[in-house]
């Protein structure tokens, strides 16, 4: 029997509480009341990869879809269903400019991912982020597919990369990096291949999140949930405000649309 909906989440800021760095007690149970029913199809959409979440472990049991490395790649169950690396011409491009304005840079593949240059700032960030130290490696790109690319660098920087490429967008997290995302490759282009692969309509989606990135992905669904933490800009594109990540938000959400009890 198909099931009656699909619902999906970001990760970051979402299901997992990214102030107190963990999966909230509430955001667990609700997931888990969720799954038993039986009558919904859990997915994750994430700008990590899939190495890359071992901060919700707790919560995979439950979770039946994957759109990762803002759908880059999918998997359903452990089977991967999309899977679009960067054309190669695109990162010489990109690796060229990185270099030509001094910033320290880095590549996401499939089951790791590197950085130009692993300094302590670097570190720092990472470990802020919940995220797996990168390994060091410029040439990463020579022999392993590289599915997204980012960097580290002040505001300017990043207004400079907004016009370089029609392609790409320029996408900040935390305080002074940003991820170079296709245009047309995202959560929201993700949600779209997820719904047609599974045959659900966009009437039967759902869609969870707190930050500027989930826009496309609220756009791709006709219900869509900000986190009471969510930026002012999300909130105008969403069809309902919850409570905050650490406010039993994502509880709060799945009882008022009479999805749990």
């Amino acid at each position: 029997m198909k099931k009656r909906r699909i619902l999906f989440f970001d990760v970051d800021g979402t299901l997992y509480d990214s102030l107190n760095k963990t999966v909230h007690p509430s955001t667990l149970s609700a997931i888990k009341t969720l799954h038993k029913q039986g009558d919904t199809v859990i997915a994750v959409a994430t700008g990590r990869a899939f190495y890359m979440l071992d901060i919700i472990e707790s919560l995979k049991p439950y979770i039946d879809v994957y759109i990762t490395i803002n759908g880059r790649i999918i998997y359903n169950k452990d089977t991967i269903i999309y899977d679009f690396p960067m054309p190669s011409d695109d990162i010489v491009r990109f690796k060229r400019q990185f270099m030509d304005q001094n910033l320290n840079f880095g590549f996401i593949g499939k089951h790791k991912q590197a950085i130009h240059t692993l300094d302590d700032y670097a570190r720092s960030m990472f470990e802020k982020a919940s995220l797996p130290c990168p390994t060091e490696d410029p040439l990463f790109n020579l022999e392993h597919d590289v599915y997204q690319m980012w960097a580290f660098g002040p505001q300017k920087a990043m207004k400079a990369f907004e016009n370089y490429h029609e392609d790409y967008d320029v996408v900040p997290w935390l305080k002074d990096g940003f991820d170079i995302i296709h245009k047309d490759t995202h959560k929201g282009s993700g949600v779209l291949k997820v719904l047609n692969t599974l045959a659900f309509t966009k009437d039967e989606a759902f869609a969870f999140g707190d930050a500027d990135n989930d826009i496309p992905m609220f756009k791709a669904v006709k219900t869509s949930v900000a986190m009471g933490n969510a930026t002012k800009n999300l909130k105008r594109h969403a069809t309902m405000v919850t409570g905050s990540e650490d406010e039993n938000g994502i509880e709060e959400a799945l009882r008022r649309l009479k999805f749990i009890k």
